[in-house]
């Protein structure tokens, strides 16, 4: 009898031992997004060959001005678009029109949907450009900001994301001043991170644009307050957001006097924010290229050995250059030109175009910028090159122009290796006349040598912000390379804060509840039978 109760106790040892392990199995593991600011794989980088681009297509109508795109993509290798336009049936001069945002997608980047208006501002006299900002998380959903005035965010599943009524009521994300840029991304456990600039009007500057941050634990229905970066009578623009899988948090912006329009006066800088907390507190911002350069066009990357990359456009030298960080941005490489290229100042001296990075499943950085092949240096060309963790690949062009411009290009990464590109082109008759411009937009795709994956799916956090969070940000001060960038004092979270650095172990202990609840039921039933 004992010997059977003994056979019986170690039968159910070995259920509850197999039940637990398949509970630990089941809970799911964090994903990276493939939308425009990716967090990559951490993963041995492997050096990469020129790739093969496809032919330039035009996804705009020819007839109406369309210009500052975005691109998103999906499991599965859906690709996502969306751009600002004015309305078929109005023009930018006539005030009955709209400024919308319009959507396309593909399931292969050869065959598109019609483009389809799923937001829309009306005009008031002028014509404000839309300026989308597109991020797609694990489960399909798409993510969307735009601005008439204000800045707005909406969702909608990728699935019926062509029609408009599937959108989200816009939810407000700016203050009353004018608001102009925006970006957005989400961490490994769910949490949207926001960006947006806004103009603060003050005694010594009267258009100076800040930036300011929000964030939502609950997919968008509810956003934080909103808390300022910027310091002093500076102005900020093309803000860019970056998250690892490490939950920090990385920004890089341009820095100068106004704002207005996108458009910083000279002199400007480039500059780097973090977080190393999910944005509970932020690192002093620095200013990262050389002095005198009017630097512009700041984009930043991160690659599979964990290095921070930031790449610029050095508008006196009409270069390009860059800085690597191997501590989370906490100091950086001293400033080096990527070889190989020229910008395109020289050419075309907008202030209004950006540079794009974005990582593959190898961790190998892919960016994109507007400039010139040393080879045909009276051409603009959208250029393509890699970094590996150590080295730039040759650039390759995508498309050359002469007498248009190309702008705007943005970049993302499908399913571990496939590089989609998209952009904008202003006709050489109005390339500083946007109103009587009819700009297109344009998309090409690429594969890398990088492993086909497919996205998995995040964890979700489904409290909802009950308190605001105190960020405390001190006077700015340029910080040299060589000494590391000081911590702020991590400021504790209020009682019911939205977030605190005890998630993941929260997460964890949640997910294990079913596997406890099964232990304590079979322990009993072991007990009784005992008796």
């Amino acid at each position: 009898m004992k010997n059977k109760k003994h056979v019986i106790n170690r039968f159910y040892l070995l259920s509850i031992t197999a039940i637990m392990a398949a509970c630990l199995l089941s809970i799911p593991e964090p994903g990276f997004s493939q939308s425009h600011t990716p967090t990559p794989l951490s993963v041995s980088v492997t050096p990469q060959t020129p790739l093969v681009w496809s032919k330039p297509v035009s996804l705009s109508n020819p007839m109406v001005k369309s210009w500052f795109p975005d691109v998103a993509t999906g499991a599965g290798g859906s690709v996502h678009v969306v751009w600002a336009s004015t309305s078929q049936s109005g023009s930018t001069q006539d005030a009955s029109g709209f400024d919308v945002v319009m959507y396309t997608n593909s399931q292969d980047g050869i065959s598109w949907a019609s483009p389809n208006d799923i937001g829309a501002i009306a005009q008031s006299g002028g014509s404000e450009a839309t300026r989308p900002s597109l991020y797609i998380d694990a489960y399909n959903r798409l993510h969307l900001t735009y601005r008439g005035v204000n800045i707005y965010y909406t969702n909608a599943p990728s699935t019926f994301a062509a029609l408009a009524a599937y959108w989200s009521p816009r939810n407000l994300i700016s203050g009353d001043q004018v608001a102009y840029f925006s970006d957005l991304t989400q961490d490994r456990y769910g949490m949207l991170h926001l960006l947006y600039t806004e103009n603060a009007p003050s005694a010594e500057c009267d258009i100076c644009y800040h930036l300011y941050y929000r964030r939502s634990t609950d997919n968008g229905a509810t956003w934080t307050e909103s808390y300022e970066f910027s310091q002093g009578v500076s102005g900020v623009a093309k803000p860019q957001l970056l998250s690892d899988q490490q939950n920090n948090l990385f920004i890089v912006f341009e820095k100068g006097i106004g704002g207005s329009y996108g458009q910083l006066n000279n002199p400007t800088s480039v500059a780097v924010v973090t977080s190393n907390n999910g944005g509970l507190t932020w690192n002093i911002p620095q200013e990262i290229a050389g002095e005198d350069e009017n630097a512009k066009n700041i984009t930043i990357g991160l690659d599979g050995k964990g290095q921070l990359v930031t790449v610029w456009l050095n508008t006196v030298l009409d270069v390009m250059e860059y800085r690597v960080s191997a501590d989370q941005g906490n100091s950086w490489s001293e400033v080096k030109q990527i070889p190989g290229v020229l910008g395109g100042w020289s050419i075309y001296n907008t202030t209004l175009d950006d540079y794009t990075m974005t990582t593959d499943s190898a961790g190998v950085i892919h960016f994109a910028g507007v400039g010139r092949n040393p080879a045909s240096p009276t051409e603009l060309a959208l250029l393509h090159l890699t970094w590996d963790g150590e080295n730039w690949s040759t650039p390759v062009v995508v498309a050359a122009y002469t007498g248009d411009a190309p702008e705007w290009p943005r970049l993302a990464i499908g399913n571990g290796n496939r590089v989609h590109l998209v952009w904008f082109v202003r006709e050489a008759a109005h390339l500083w006349e946007s109103d009587q411009g009819l700009y297109r937009v344009w998309y090409a795709q690429a594969t890398s040598s990088a492993p086909q994956i497919k996205a998995t799916p995040i964890l979700e956090i489904s409290s909802t912000p009950t308190a605001t969070l105190e960020i405390i940000l001190s006077t700015p001060t340029p910080i040299p390379s060589s000494t590391p960038n000081p911590l702020l004092q991590r400021i504790p979270p209020p009682p019911g804060s939205i977030y605190s650095e005890y998630d993941e172990v929260i997460l964890v202990a949640l997910s294990l509840t079913p596997a406890l609840v099964v232990l304590m039921i079979l322990i009993a039933i072991i007990r009784l039978r005992q008796r």
